[in-house]
C-alpha cells in the first residue's frame, strides 16, 4: 500500500485495535503480522508492537523500502526496493536472502504458496521461488505496477492503465478493467476483487468478472485498500488524508 500521508491507520492484530501513528520519516508500505506492525522506511524496517512502539529494526541495504509481503505459513517477511529484494525469518529477523540483479525499483509484492511475485516500475512482475530464483517474468502493464495481491491460483495487479486478473500457472490474462489503479486485493475467500480507480472503490466478481460494487469513495486517489477478515468490510485510504470503511454489499 501506498503510504503518502502524514498520518495513517494501523490495525494491530494483536490488540484489536485502532492505533493511530505519526512517522518521522517517508514510509513506503506497512503490514501488520501476528506480533505486530512492520513499517518500510529509508534503508530500515521498524518493527512495532500492539501500542505502536518501536521495538526493533532491521536493516534494508536497498534504499528506500516501497514494498512489503508476509508469509505467514513459511514465516517469511519481504521488503522491496531498488533493485533488491530481501527475505527475513520471521519474526527473528534473521537475513534469508537477497535477490538483487533484476534491475527496476520493487512497487509491490505479494506472496503465493511458493512464490513471490514483485511489480516494478518498468510494468512487469516477475516471480522467484523462495531461494531467490526467477522463474518467470510478465510484461503486466505500460508502466508501473503498483498494486499485486494473490489468492489460490491466481494473482491480480493494478496499474495506470488497467486492473487484470491473471492465472499464476499459465499467466493467462483472466478479465481487465481499464483505467488508473493504485492498489488492489482479493477479498478472504477469492470471489471479489476491490481496486482503487482514481477517487473510486470498485468491486468485481472474480469468477466472471462482473461489477459488484462502485463507489465514489474520497475526493482524491483511492491509494491504498484492504478486506476485512470476514470480507464484509472494505477499507481505503486516499490522498486526501482521510481512511474510510465501506460494506461491501451496500456501499455505506
Amino acid at each position: 500500500m501506498r503510504l503518502l500521508i502524514l498520518c495513517f491507520l494501523a490495525l494491530s492484530a494483536l490488540a484489536g485495535e485502532v492505533q493511530f501513528l505519526k512517522p518521522t520519516s517517508w514510509l513506503g508500505d506497512l503490514l501488520v503480522t501476528d506480533v505486530g506492525a512492520v513499517l518500510g522506511a529509508a534503508g530500515e524496517i521498524l518493527v512495532l508492537d500492539e501500542t505502536g512502539k518501536v521495538r526493533g529494526e532491521l536493516p534494508f541495504p536497498g534504499g528506500q523500502i516501497q514494498a512489503l509481503s508476509w508469509h505467514k505459513e513459511k514465516g517469511v517477511l519481504a521488503a522491496g526496493g531498488w533493485n533488491l529484494i530481501r527475505l527475513w525469518k520471521w519474526p527473528s529477523g534473521e537475513v534469508l536472502l537477497d535477490i538483487s540483479g533484476f534491475g527496476t525499483m520493487v512497487r509491490s509484492l505479494a506472496f503465493s504458496q511458493d512464490l513471490l511475485l514483485c511489480g516494478g516500475t518498468d510494468g512487469r512482475v516477475l516471480a522467484f521461488d523462495l531461494e531467490g530464483k526467477l522463474l518467470w517474468a510478465l510484461r503486466a502493464h505500460e508502466s508501473t505496477v503498483w498494486g499485486i495481491a494473490t489468492s489460490s491460483g491466481f494473482f491480480a495487479t493494478a496499474g495506470s492503465d488497467r486492473v487484470v486478473l491473471w492465472e499464476i500457472e499459465s499467466r493467462k490474462e483472466i478479465f481487465s478493467f481499464p483505467g488508473r489503479s493504485w492498489d488492489v486485493a482479493f477479498s478472504p475467500s477469492g470471489f471479489s476483487l476491490a481496486a482503487g480507480a482514481g477517487k473510486i472503490l470498485k468491486i468485481w466478481d472474480t469468477a466472471f468478472g462482473l461489477p459488484l460494487l462502485e463507489v465514489w469513495a474520497h475526493e482524491s486517489c483511492t491509494v491504498t485498500l484492504a478486506f476485512s477478515p470476514d470480507g464484509k468490510y472494505v477499507a481505503t485510504g486516499s490522498l486526501d488524508k482521510t481512511v474510510a470503511l465501506w460494506s461491501t454489499e451496500t456501499g455505506g
